[in-house]
């Protein structure tokens, strides 16, 4: 384990940069020359910046309620590397839909304002992993010392901007019934269920003598969200409410 903790995050890394190569000649090797070759680059970059962004905000949560899990340390110890990953991903996605694919400033000025929104909200949520990336070395964390702490809160902000914009502007969320949008969705729900039985057991240790919160009152809270969302899933579709432009607007200048 010792041999693993001590090469972890430079394996994450360059897995990362090869994962990245192997998706770029995959997509240039299998679509013929054309904006679909763009506009699949994005789509796969993006959607697997989402993927690390998620393992991110997974592992202490997930560690946390499971104490015995074996490998915690070393996925915890792979956590900035992870986080990094996902903002490599991310400026691949973010580099080709803007500038491949809008064209730039130039098309930026076109857009109308829901699409400026949505990519603002992209734009800043690009930003906070910068900031993260940037400072997921040892340098920077002796630098900053608990102030370190406080900056890298701002993943779940994120990792909010980035579920909005995803579900804004991502051709995989413009229905929400398909695949990869109902995936999300209970990936998320679990999410939310770690997290919130992590706020239980510390307020069970900050609170140990108060009834409501052995009651684990903020799990309960998510599982009642969660049938409310399955129930909503369950209303016709023409019902439903959806961030969705492309949905709305299956002109505009961006896929």
């Amino acid at each position: 384990m010792s041999w693993w903790l001590a090469r972890i995050r430079r394996i994450v890394f360059l897995s990362s940069i090869a994962l990245g190569c192997a998706l770029f000649f995959f997509v240039m090797r299998t679509i013929p020359p054309s904006s679909l070759r763009w506009i699949r680059l994005s789509e796969v970059f993006g959607l697997t910046a989402l993927i690390y962004l998620y393992l991110a905000l997974l592992a202490t949560p997930l560690t946390r309620a499971l104490p015995g899990f074996r490998y915690a340390p070393l996925y915890l110890t792979a956590r900035r590397a992870i986080g990094v990953s996902a903002f490599f991903f991310a400026l691949l996605h973010t580099s080709i839909s803007f500038w491949k694919l809008l064209g730039g400033f130039p098309g930026f000025a076109f857009l109308n304002t829901e699409y400026r929104v949505a990519i603002l909200v992209g734009f800043t949520a690009l930003v906070i992993l910068a900031m993260m990336a940037a400072t997921s070395f040892d340098a920077a964390v002796q630098f900053l010392g608990r102030r370190w702490k406080m900056l890298h809160r701002l993943v779940y902000g994120a990792g909010v901007l980035v579920l909005i914009h995803a579900l804004m502007l991502g051709s995989h969320f413009g229905d929400l019934s398909r695949g990869i949008p109902q995936l999300s969705f209970l990936l998320l729900a679990i999410l939310f269920f770690l997290e919130a039985r992590r706020a239980d057991m510390y307020l069970a240790k900050r609170f140990p003598s108060n009834l409501l919160v052995r009651r684990k009152p903020t799990a309960l809270l998510v599982v009642v969200l969660c049938v409310l969302f399955v129930v909503a899933e369950l209303l016709p579709s023409s019902s439903r409410f959806s961030l969705g432009i492309h949905a709305r607007h299956t002109s505009a200048p961006l896929p």
